[in-house]
């Protein structure tokens, strides 16, 4: 029997040799092979001459994404059917091109009865109070201001929420080259308005594509490693990167170029040719925790839950994304069809076309005041067209959801970006008009309008990262409108409104809309990662002076979800030509619930929130001791500082990450002080690499990403009156400590103190010398308890403005979580009874009534 042979392990045979060019198939195996993993599959397919002869003789045989090893009953046990288990079944096959469009051998497959889909994944298209300088521009051209900002009401947005979360972006890279080492390569600079919010340490180049016979999909380089081949497609994934996560304010005299629609998101960016690694690209920002993904890009060729069309790989990846709630947002196309590309087809995907700065569907055939650099002319037998240089409007029909900017957007482009033709959309080339220099580019095309909206998903779920991908779908939608003349055929739902998409996600309490929520900060624990693959134990097998932990503490369900997988932070070993990667882990570490250690740490967040669909088995959902802010605003004030130019209320918690061996360790900051750089700030550990052993390599912390905000504390060494920063009530001071012996930070409340004693599951953390390292006191966070007992810790409650004490705050036989709940929309106000006097308490800080 096949799965029994399979189960055998039969060594695999070592891989024929390539000739150029190649092209790929990806197959789905047969639940009835039996449960083994992908890797299982590959092994015997390689090694068993008789089955490479019913395959076609394949130049190569491997699982078609780069997931890490894991038991497979673990992956395939319990639900097969789901997408996480799906996509262990995929293989890619890959075969001398010339036999790309043969029949024989699709069938010759299909007569094998080992395979449930037979599909190429397709060749896609690229589908083009601020002080900002090129949107706080005066001008009336729309080629010289960020006017898309206005169209979707973002700067009020701003107001609300500046966003927080991952971003990911499947696209062309950004500017900077780096060697096989991970030294900045010379002549390829950086762009100023881009580096601040893109995580090169959590990006990947994907050299592969499917005429590459060189390199692999599923073994990536770190981002920006300088393959001539990407240059067509490098000034699209900048422009990309600049809506999406420019930040606002920033630069000398804070006014640098752009704001993005996301502006205090990461970024991670996922290189790769529109022909080539796109779904494995899609599928490494999952694994990396990414909330949110833009795909500004698609095809006219691929379609998902069609009978009359086999499933693809790239299906597969949007349904394990979005069973870990993960946003997907992609572009409909340019050809002004009546027909939209996938993956924005898919009914699991946000489809968005684009408008022009009238607020009218992108129409090349319409008469613009000012040109649209490099379109085509109206009436042209290319536009409509499938034929080089035929973008010329927006793609429109079924599945298409909303519509944002795209004719005449400005946004970061890199000086040497020329547009070549082919599938790049058009572009200009010229130095930015009110600048001067060469950084800033205007481009036309769905590719644009999809990270606006995109940008507008972060911010979302930066308010409310437990939300799941229907909501944030359905709150965008709901605030948005169409033009009028327009159909739903033509502009979806319409052009979104971002600070009413920001008010619903918020929600009202007594009739005024709440200005800020808090949410889980779930901890898990790794024990002694990266020595050997079997040295990863559930934390409970040796006291803590024998471990070398890494404890990650997270408001992201996506982050918590890749880690208890083994996937954060995963990238396969090089092999070939391929050169390592030197950010990612190349051994698997799983994150277990610190409540293995004890009970006291991590409770349990069930009722309020459980991780949905199946992807995490009980003994592997992550609790929460903690909850943080999702925004930067004072819960009661609505204000951020007390005064212009004054210290904040709320303090970013920051999540930073260095490489140690093959694992990383992280650390947690906030942003306060007095002297930039001082020991426990951003800059202090930047420059700080983990204490590894001789043999391994080191790198300085990293920022992740901004895991939410505290109660800023006063600072003992601080210079400022900060009188009036008292603890709040209700709240627990939350310190950073240390393990000098094995070079760990942990976060603990005031409350878990006692579990550091001698004996205790965290003997050996303390806290540091705050010469050395700063001050331990972060701030001041929610413990997670439920006084009433409704689902609502009472933080939560005393935030909103609903009664911690009661768990029905007006009455209405409805209980506050029913009406007001962690995890989803707010459903209605939960103090708007008449029945009864409403209970709710004041916020905090009698100075200030």
């Amino acid at each position: 029997m096949l799965a029994l042979a399979i189960l055998s392990a039969i060594a695999a045979a070592p891989a024929l040799a390539q000739q150029a060019p190649t092209f790929t198939l990806n197959v789905l195996v047969k639940e009835s092979v039996g449960k083994a993993s992908a890797d299982e599959i590959a092994g015997l397919l390689r090694s068993d001459p008789k089955l490479q002869r019913q395959l076609g003789e394949p130049l190569s045989v491997r699982p078609a994404l780069p997931l890490p090893p894991l038991d497979a009953s673990t992956a395939l046990d319990s639900d097969p059917a789901s997408g996480d288990a799906r996509l262990r079944r995929w293989l890619s096959l890959t075969y001398n091109a010339t036999t790309k469009n043969s029949a024989d051998l699709r069938k010759q497959l299909a007569d094998s009865a080992l395979f449930e889909s037979i599909a190429a994944d397709p060749d896609y298209q690229l589908s083009y109070a601020i002080n900002d300088e090129l949107y706080a521009s005066t001008s009336t051209d729309p080629n010289r201001r960020q006017w898309a900002l206005d169209a979707l009401n973002l700067p009020a947005a701003f107001d609300w929420s500046r966003g927080r979360v991952l971003i990911g972006a499947v696209d062309g890279g950004v500017p900077g080259f780096y060697t096989s080492s991970g030294a900045p390569q010379s002549g390829y600079p950086t762009h100023p308005d881009l580096e601040a919010n893109v995580r090169r340490h959590l990006s990947y180049t994907l050299p592969g594509s499917g005429e590459d016979p060189t390199y692999r999909c599923d073994v990536p380089a770190r981002l920006g490693y300088a393959w001539n081949s990407f240059l067509p497609y490098f000034g699209h994934g900048s422009h990309v990167a600049g809506i999406l996560a420019a930040p606002a304010n920033n630069g000398a005299g804070g006014n640098t170029g752009v704001s993005g629609s996301c502006p205090g998101c990461s970024l991670i960016m996922m290189q790769t040719q529109p022909n080539g690694c796109v779904s494995v690209g899609a599928q490494f920002a999952t694994s990396n925790g990414a909330a949110v993904l833009n795909f500004s890009l698609g095809s006219n060729a691929g379609v998902c839950n069609d009978i009359f069309n086999p499933p693809m790989l790239a299906c597969a990846v949007i349904d394990a994304a979005t069973d870990r709630d993960v946003t997907l947002v992609a572009a409909s196309g340019n050809q002004r069809y009546s027909a939209i590309h996938f993956p924005a087809s898919s009914s699991k995907v946000i489809g968005v076309g684009a408008i022009d700065n009238q607020r009218r569907l992108w129409d090349e055939g319409l008469a613009y005041t000012v040109p649209h650099p490099g379109t085509v002319i109206p009436g042209t037998t290319l536009c409509p067209g499938t034929g080089q240089g035929s973008e010329c409007g927006s793609n429109y029909g079924t599945g298409l959801d909303v519509v944002a900017p795209g004719a005449q957007v400005i946004s970061t482009i890199t000086s040497d970006y020329i547009p070549t033709g082919g599938n790049v959309p058009p572009c200009t080339s010229t130095t930015d008009p009110v600048s001067g220099r060469a950084l800033y580019g205007v481009c036309t095309g769905t590719s644009m309008a999809t990270p606006y909206v995109s940008g507008l998903a972060g911010l979302v779920r930066s308010l409310n990262p437990l939300l799941k991908w229907q909501d944030t779908e359905a709150v965008i939608k709901a605030s948005s409108a169409r033009t009028p003349g327009y159909t739903q055929n033509q502009m979806g739902a319409g052009i979104p409104d971002a600070e009413a998409a920001l008010k619903r996600t918020l929600g009202t309490v007594a009739g005024n809309v709440v200005f800020n929520r808090v949410t889980p900060l779930f901890s898990q624990l790794a024990c002694r990662p990266g020595l050997d693959a079997s040295a990863n134990d559930d934390c409970t097998a040796l006291p803590v002076q024998q471990r070398s932990d890494s404890w990650l503490f997270t408001s992201s369900p996506q982050t918590a979800v890749a880690a208890a997988k083994s996937e954060l932070y995963y990238v396969p070993p090089p092999s070939g030509g391929s050169p390592a990667n030197l950010a990612g882990s190349s051994i698997p570490v799983q994150y277990f619930p610190s409540s293995r250690l004890t009970a006291a740490l991590g409770k349990s967040v069930a009722p309020a929130y459980q991780f949905r669909n199946g992807v995490l088995a009980s003994q592997f959902q992550p609790g929460a001791s903690a909850y943080l802010f999702t925004g930067q605003r004072h819960p009661k004030l609505g204000t951020e500082a007390p005064s212009p130019g004054g210290r904040s209320y709320l303090v970013p918690l920051l999540r930073m990450s260095s490489r140690c061996g093959n694992f990383r360790k992280h650390v947690y900051v906030v942003e306060q002080g007095d002297t930039p750089g001082a020991p426990g700030t951003r800059g202090f550990f930047e420059s700080r690499s983990s204490a590894c052993s001789a043999s391994e390599t080191s790198s300085g912390y990293n920022v992740d990403v901004v895991e939410g905000y505290l109660w800023r504390a006063n600072p003992p060494n601080s210079t400022s009156d900060d009188s009036d920063l008292v603890q709040p009530p209700g709240t627990e001071k939350l310190f950073r400590h240390y393990n000098a012996a094995t070079d760990d930070w942990i976060l603990v409340l005031e409350s878990e103190l006692g579990l550091e004693a001698p004996g205790g599951v965290l003997a050996g953390y303390a806290e540091p010398p705050m010469a050395t390292y700063g001050n331990a006191l972060l701030g001041f966070v929610y413990p997670n308890v439920d006084s009433d007992g409704d689902g609502l810790i009472d933080g939560f409650e005393t935030t909103v403005g609903t009664d911690p004490g009661f768990a029905d705050s007006d009455c209405d036989q409805l209980s506050d979580r029913d009406e007001f709940p962690l995890d989803a929309l707010p459903v209605s106000d939960p103090v708007d009874g008449p029945s009864c006097a409403v209970r709710a308490l004041p916020i905090l800080l009698d100075d200030e009534d």
